[in-house]
Parts: structure tokens; sequence; C-alpha cells
């Protein structure tokens, strides 16, 4: 499912700026802008946009949605299964920019991408590896809570559900969680890659948003950058870990350094998304490097431009 990375830049330029004409002036002035986009969309590796179906648009590898009965299955590779049914939960014209996948708060099966569908080349463990993942999200929330005179709590239904996870086995890791429980959001380090509720004995809260508005009902975008991984033995010292940071709506939710170094397998590990949870993703994909702040910010103020 290799995609023609030489089209890239061919097809941002004629979004962006549509049949050659004369120099504007003011086209002049959004040069930064531009090469920024260009930058951004360079690195993309992986792209879902669930238009249509629920495979990948885009992808260094097969590129398809897979499903396993158990979190066990999922990092050994076992008993997995490309999953082609789940294409029925694409709802038309309901994403954002166009179609989205539809989750219902169920727990199995679990639903996942293999890394090595981001996987740009090199090593399975890339030395000092950073990458971005961005998806805009849409819960299905309690009528109730969009009420203000009704005195109820904004609250999204479905307990604790793992928006996304970067999952590992336990001699890589750490395994990476954004959880949404009530109107809490939190990005989570733990050394296990059981799909579980959190562990406060042996799970590390990352980035915490007490009061995310997902209640509203609308479309948020969230994004997750993910630096100082698979560091070189020399550049590892007991506080050098990961460095993660999450992002809601285009502005820095928080910044964290894990509490040990990160490794990162391609060929063992998975990007799960949807566990237990109950509303709409749309265009999830994975850059090969740690956008900046501004990137991202540009990221979600034009949402159209990276599809």
């Amino acid at each position: 499912m290799k995609r023609l990375w030489a089209m890239i830049p061919l097809m941002l330029a004629m979004t962006l700026c549509g049949p050659t004409s004369a120099v504007d002036p003011q086209a002049e002035d959004q040069g930064p802008s531009l090469q920024m986009d260009h930058d951004i969309v360079s690195e993309i590796v992986f792209v879902a946009t669930f238009d249509g179906v629920a495979d990948l648009n885009l992808s260094c590898d097969e590129g398809w949605m897979c499903a396993a009965e158990s979190i066990r299955d999922v990092v050994r590779r076992e008993k997995i299964t490309p999953q082609v049914a789940f294409h029925k939960s694409i709802i038309q014209d309901g994403g954002l920019l166009r179609d989205a996948i539809r989750f219902r708060g169920q727990t199995r099966p679990i639903l996942f991408y293999k890394a090595d569908d981001f996987h740009n080349g090199g090593p399975a463990k890339v030395p000092n590896w950073s990458a971005t993942i961005s998806v805009w999200v849409r819960c299905n929330v309690d009528e109730n809570a969009k009420n203000p005179d009704s005195g109820a709590k904004a609250n999204v239904r479905g307990g604790t559900a793992s928006i996304l996870q970067l999952t590992q086995p336990k001699d890589s890791g750490p395994t990476l969680s954004v959880e949404l429980e009530s109107s809490e959001l939190r990005l989570m380090a733990s050394p296990h890659s059981r799909i579980t509720a959190s562990n406060a004995e042996t799970d590390q809260m990352l980035v915490r948003v007490k009061r995310a508005p997902f209640a509203d009902g609308k479309w948020h975008h969230l994004c997750v950058t993910v630096d100082r991984v698979n560091l070189p033995e020399q550049e590892v010292a007991p506080s050098a870990g990961g460095v993660v940071s999450m992002f809601l709506d285009g502005r820095r939710m928080g910044r964290a350094t894990m509490s040990s170094p990160m490794t990162f397998d391609h060929t063992k590990a998975a990007l799960v998304i949807g566990h237990r949870f109950d509303g709409l993703l749309d265009h999830l994909w994975v850059a090969d490097r740690s956008l900046s702040d501004r990137e991202i910010r540009r990221v979600y103020e034009k949402p159209e431009l990276f599809r």
C-alpha cells in the first residue's frame, strides 16, 4: 500500500495555490506558511481519513485495520484478522471533513494498525525516534450534559475509554495511552501492554486535563508528540526518559519526561484505537517526527490541508 511520495508536494501545491496564475503580493506573504505546510505533509507516513473504509489511505506497509480478541494477541501478532466488517461503521458525511469511523463503547474486538504501517525504513528500533499522532475526536454525550440549565454534570459515556494507545510488549515499552473518563483526559505511560484502567502503582500520569471540552458534542483535535525514543546507550542517563506532549485544539496541555528510557520496536508495537470509546474519530495520521507547537496549531486551524 505504499504511495507515490513524489506526488505529495504537488498535491499540496495544487490544493493551496490552485491553477498557475500571475503572482499575487498576498501570496508572497504566505510563503512561510506554504513552506510549513510542505514540511508537515512531507513527514506524514500514515493516514486514515476513514472516507469509505477503515483501512489506511497512506501506509509504509499493508495498511489494513486489524482485529484481535486480546492485547496479548496484538503484541504477539497472533490470531489477527483484517477487520473488513468494521468498514460498516463508517458514517458517511458524519466526519469533520467527510466520513468518520463510529465506535460504540465496545471492548472486543480490539481494533488496531500495526506499527509497521508507520515504519519509514531503517532498523526496527529507529535510533532517536520521534513522532506525532494526530486525530479528530467527537464524543457521544448525555443529552442532559448539553443543557446548562439541567444541573447535570457533563459526562462522556462509557467509563474509562482509550482513544489512542501505542501498545508494546513488556520487553519494549512503555505503552502510551490517551484515556478519557467523564470529562477528564489523561496521557498515561504503563509498563503493561494490556488495555486496562490506570494502575496507580505502576503507571505514570504524564499529562492531565481535568475538564476537557468533549461534552459539547463538537469535533476536537487531539495530538500527541513523542521524543527521545531509542536513544543510543551512551546518551541514556537514569533520568533521560522519553519526552511526550499532549495538545488539544492546537494548545499544548502539558509536557512530561517519562520515569525511564523509552524504546519502540515497529515490528512488535501497534496503534490501538477506540477501545471502550463512544463516539467518532476522523482523519488519523502519524508524522515521522515531533511537530512544533506552531505546526500543530496550523494543523488544528487548517485540517483540510492535511487530508
